[in-house]
């Protein structure tokens, strides 16, 4: 064991260490610091916090898993409300130098956190209250390295306000059914990183946010890097939003690999926030339709300003730069404003994409959601919160037919669109219902001549 190590107490009988881990952690942190080391075996635990100067090393072998039961988790209550949760299998509030390492492996296992035989449009379905694995919360100098997460209930990384953070070669694979199991959010942080991280989600796989908190506790999103991941998602792969409270601004999505995902890129403003400032290079795709309980129809990029919550205006969408995308896809590029708050600036160069035709829905829709309809169901009405609504026509809400049909890239209410060395290869014999013109723009101003193999 490292020098500065606390060992644990291994329980006498059964598989619990609870009350053993959190023993550890108090004594690091009342030497100034140290590693607390859970050994190789299949051990469970209720809800852990960590302290200033703690690093949680889970050994090669080790599989720590989330103990059944909301009352568990009741001491790891948490200020950041996600899905009505509150709570959260490891957490810390204000702590500095904390750490979550080593070759082992967490577990949720989200049996316990679904109604079972119950789901529909392509989800299980979810009780009420559900931990999430790890939050961290207004946290400095913080490194969850080497580690895999499997099967959580709820969103599997949170870190919300944190500042230097480092995500490095984490493992997460969650159930492809269990909506909201996001893979990691990063929530009002500055100056952190992911790199070489592997993600398949049902919900997002790396999402930037700003979640509504207390005022004074608002953070902005930035100076964030993320670099060489791969990722698998039923929703966004790479997202910013939906919760855009406060600015998020200077991002840089580099060279990631987005394999069997619904979207790849995603921005979406809702809430108030300005997004600017976001580059993305040297990212792969193949994109896949999902059933309409995900939002996304295969998309490879999307952006829309959309109106959430009444009173609310949200924010503007600028100074987007995307260089280097390539792959394949089933749906279409989608930049959509609104007419007193459109998109753009916009780069888009260097796109060399084929689109093929979707087992799901092969005329493709345009999916805008989360609209105003997406915060609850009416009385009576068929959907579920945050995820989707069915109208009285017996249709999606949000999820409308394209103009036209699908193009290969829609643009409407867009300012300042740049395009450049853009190829978009669709099939020789147009499917039925798809749109003849590769390209549809509508409202959008400053398009330069495009290059010679962009309708092709």
């Amino acid at each position: 064991m490292p020098p500065d190590s606390v060992a644990i107490a291994l329980p006498g009988a059964g598989t619990d260490l609870t009350e053993a881990i959190r023993a550890a952690i108090a004594a690091a942190h009342a030497q100034g610091g140290g590693v607390v080391t859970v050994p190789p075996g299949d051990w469970t635990s209720g809800g852990l916090r960590l302290l200033d100067g703690v690093r949680l090393h889970l050994s090669a072998g080790a599989r720590l898993a989330a103990a059944p039961g909301w009352d568990r988790y009741a001491d790891t209550a948490v200020d950041s409300i996600a899905e009505d949760s509150d709570r959260g299998f490891i957490t810390a509030a204000g702590a500095r130098d904390i750490g979550i390492t080593g070759q082992g492996l967490l577990v949720g296992d989200n049996r316990h956190w679904r109604v079972a035989g119950a789901g529909s449009l392509g989800t299980h379905l979810p009780v009420d209250r559900r931990p999430r694995m790890v939050v961290f919360e207004d946290c400095e100098r913080v490194e969850i390295a080497d580690i895999g997460i499997e099967d959580s209930p709820m969103w599997t990384l949170h870190l919300v306000g944190c500042r230097r953070a480092v995500v490095r070669n984490v493992e997460i694979r969650n159930d492809k059914r269990m909506p909201n199991t996001d893979g990691i959010n990063l929530d009002g942080c500055c100056d952190a990183r992911i790199e070489g991280c592997f993600i398949s989600a049902a919900d997002d796989g790396i999402c930037l946010k700003t979640t509504r908190r207390d005022p004074a506790r608002l953070r902005h999103c930035e100076r964030i890097v993320i670099t060489g991941c791969v990722i698998e998602s039923e929703s966004c792969a790479l997202k910013i939003g939906t919760e855009t409270w406060a600015d998020i601004r200077d991002v840089v999505f580099a060279d990631c690999v987005v394999a069997a995902s619904n979207r790849a890129f995603g921005i979406f403003s809702r809430d108030g926030g300005v997004i600017e400032r976001i580059r993305v290079s040297g990212v792969t795709v193949d994109c896949h339709q999902t059933p309409e309980g995900f939002w996304g129809c295969g998309e490879p990029v999307t952006i829309t300003i959309a109106r959430r919550h009444p009173g609310i205006e949200p924010g503007a969408v600028r100074d987007v730069v995307i260089d280097g995308l390539s792959g394949r896809a089933q749906g279409a590029v989608v930049l959509v404003g609104l007419p007193d708050r459109p998109v753009g600036p916009v780069t888009l160069a260097n796109i060399d994409l084929r689109q093929v035709v979707g087992r799901l829905d092969p005329i493709g829709h345009c999916d805008l959601r989360p609209t105003t309809a997406d915060l609850a169901p009416e009385p009576g009405q068929e959907g579920r919160k945050n995820a989707w609504v069915r109208g009285a026509d017996g249709r999606i809400v949000g999820l409308v037919p394209y103009e036209g049909g699908m193009p290969a890239l829609y643009a409407r209410h867009v300012d300042d669109l740049g395009l450049a060395q853009i190829r978009l290869r669709r099939p020789t014999l147009m499917p039925p219902g798809w749109n003849r013109t590769a390209m549809v723009l509508r409202h959008v101003t400053h398009t330069p001549d495009l290059a010679p193999d962009s309708r092709s």
